[in-house]
């Protein structure tokens, strides 16, 4: 008999408490048979389509640590007793989801017997269930002859009618009161037809922005066609090419976008779909933009890409709003920034362009080598700041804070006043430093001077 490529092959054995017990290692295999699948106990299915659970039997990870895996190709698939993949190629093998008030019988009853064709061994997921125990699963592939621990593919041929049809007279299969299992929402699904509903449209769009949640711009990249043309928010270069692509989402990652779509007006044809309209992007700093959109996607050797992605501001949008306290605040992310220690952390609060007037330093820092350069010196001193006075002004997409600060210098327990100028800009979707004029009180070096 022929077996399908695509079936996995498999050893599972449930115990007394339903809980999968992961075989020898070598023995989950996919047809691949260097790629290993971890096992992932008391799992559940989060809202962006990945699994979280604890592992069991993996070489090198301890049982029970908990897991959370990249976004699922396929999240529907994801039920008690299979294998899934995810988006960046790993495999994982489900056992027991996590608990909950919902028992195992509202599952179908079991299926008398898998169903065979001349190409293919399939055992259904009410089989399983209700089996207990899934004896063995086997799909042969050229250049796989040992599995389950050593047997081989005659074993295993043997032995394939205890596997479908599940008698209870075997001990391995007697039937069991199942686990309890937990209800899941499905996330979007890849579409796969010529011509697409509107409903799987939108997907598409899920799709997209759950790769932008890996925070991985090759993912976000891989959903673009060969040659697509991306027009974007935040720059003034069209990128034509993958490079392109993915350097404009190593940036736009860096503030853990999450969009969303506020207004979609959809058309389809065979082998194409356009999804125009406006979305939202919220980031980790809170700050929230909404953009228009046009989404052009192309049915491409059998998978849908974005061949044309468009994305502008609205024109009729005023100024970033900001308030007074929302601008002194501003300070404090500074601050806590000198407080990491960190100098990539402080220089990062700078806007491109930036202008750094410092305190201690007579030379201007109008790069981020040169700003980055001060503070590695200055937070020798283990500084820590807060605001003596201030005086705020506020403008469209521009606020600036001016007034006196003070420094605690945690290596003496000194400390030191200073004036201060803060002129902040809103730049990609944050408010960042674009000029940091800082002195000494005037006063206080005339007297040193007069001393002197």
């Amino acid at each position: 008999m022929k077996l399908s490529m695509n079936v996995f092959v498999a050893a599972l054995a449930i115990g007394s408490t339903g809980a999968f017990v992961l075989p020898q290692a070598g023995s989950v295999r996919n047809i691949n048979p260097a790629l290993d699948a971890t096992l992932i106990e008391n799992w559940e299915l989060t809202q962006d389509g990945s699994i979280v659970g604890q592992t069991q039997g993996h070489p090198d990870m301890t049982d029970g640590e908990i897991i959370s895996t990249s976004p699922l190709v396929n999240p529907q698939a994801a039920v008690p007793a299979s294998f899934v993949s995810t988006r960046s190629g790993s495999q994982y093998l489900l056992g027991t989801p996590r608990t909950t008030n919902v028992p195992a019988q509202v599952y179908p009853p079991p299926s008398p017997a898998a169903t065979t064709d001349d190409n293919s061994i399939t055992i259904s997921r009410e089989t399983f269930l209700a089996g207990g125990a899934i004896a063995a699963v086997a799909a042969l592939t050229a250049g796989v002859s040992t599995v389950l621990g050593g047997g081989t593919t005659n074993d295993i041929a043997a032995s394939s009618s205890t596997v479908r049809g599940a008698p209870t007279s075997n001990p391995m299969m007697a039937a069991k009161s199942g686990p309890e299992f937990s209800k899941f929402t499905p996330g979007p699904v890849e579409p796969t037809n010529e011509i697409l509903t509107p409903r799987e449209v939108s997907d598409l769009f899920e799709l997209w922005n759950l790769a932008l949640k890996t925070g991985n711009p090759d993912t976000v990249a891989m959903r673009y066609a060969d040659g697509a043309v991306l027009l974007p928010t935040k720059s003034d270069i069209p990128r034509s090419d993958y490079a392109g692509i993915r350097d404009y989402f190593v940036h736009f990652l860096e503030k853990k976008p999450t969009g969303r779509i506020l207004e979609s007006y959809i058309s389809t044809s065979p082998g194409s779909a356009m999804d125009v309209g406006i979305y939202e992007f919220a980031f980790e700093n809170g700050m929230r933009i909404r953009a228009r959109y046009s989404f052009l996607y192309k049915l491409v050797d059998g998978q849908w890409k974005i061949k044309h992605h468009h994305s502008s501001g609205m024109p009729e949008t005023p100024g970033q709003v900001i308030s007074e306290a929302e601008v002194r605040g501003l300070f404090d992310l500074w601050n806590d920034a000198l407080l990491t220690g960190d100098s990539d952390a402080v220089t990062k609060r700078y806007a491109k362009g930036a202008v750094l007037l410092p305190t201690v330093s007579d030379i201007p820092r109008t790069t981020y080598a040169g700003i980055k350069d001060y503070f590695d010196h200055f937070l020798e001193l283990k500084p820590k700041g807060k605001i003596i006075e201030s005086y705020v002004s506020i403008g469209e997409n521009w606020c600036k804070d001016v007034g006196i600060y003070e420094f605690l210098k945690g290596t003496d327990g000194t400390s030191v006043r200073a004036r201060y100028s803060f002129v902040y800009v809103f730049e990609d979707g944050e408010w960042k430093i674009s000029h940091h004029h800082s002195s000494l009180m005037p006063e206080e070096l005339l007297a040193k001077a007069k001393k002197a």
